[in-house]
């Protein structure tokens, strides 16, 4: 990590959730779930509190942000819809900010529902980004499963072939989530 690239970090938090309600602010281990993703950038040396914002459209999860000593990044209403895709509140968030005249060549996203990760963990994933070409990067886990989909009452497998060994089968992976 040659710190040549200055980062901000997001931290993506409905308030509206309908699975899990007010699962960001929800104590994990006594600490509101929002905040583990808090401190976890607030850790990292070339990050200061400028470079740490949460964005969320609700009162409860901004005054718990603030009181962790994170910057808050209101949401438009329309940003904040079960439907609506990160990558539009992303997008909004780095589009004002950049309107606004802040200077900042890359962003790190941190979900607030993954909040184990590794110290090693990002700054692997900024060495690999910083030495690489790449416009993005994102985090994967091996997925060591047979899995597939049920259609009509049938089940019809998606990595393997019906009787193949587990361990004769290719690896898969899966987004878990941790850093983008």
């Amino acid at each position: 990590m040659n710190n040549s690239f200055k980062y901000k970090v997001f931290i993506p938090a409905r308030g509206n959730s309908k699975r899990f309600p007010k699962k960001n602010i929800f104590p994990l281990n006594g600490i509101p779930l929002i905040a583990h993703s808090i401190l976890y950038a607030q850790q990292f040396d070339f990050l200061t509190k400028e470079d740490i914002w949460v964005n969320t459209d609700n009162e409860e999860i901004s005054v718990i942000s603030e009181s962790y000593n994170s910057n808050v990044y209101i949401r438009p209403f329309e940003l904040a819809l079960d439907t609506t895709p990160t990558v539009d509140v992303l997008q909004n968030q780095i589009h004002q900010m950049l309107n606004n005249g802040t200077q900042f060549d890359a962003v790190i996203l941190l979900q607030p529902t993954n909040p184990l990760r590794t110290k090693e963990l990002l700054k692997d994933a900024i060495d690999a980004f910083e030495k690489s070409n790449r416009t993005s990067l994102a985090t994967y886990s091996t997925l060591n499963k047979k899995y597939g989909k049920i259609k009509s009452n049938l089940f019809f497998p998606e990595n393997y072939i019906a009787g193949q060994r587990m361990q004769d089968i290719g690896p898969s992976y899966f987004e878990n989530g941790l850093v983008y």
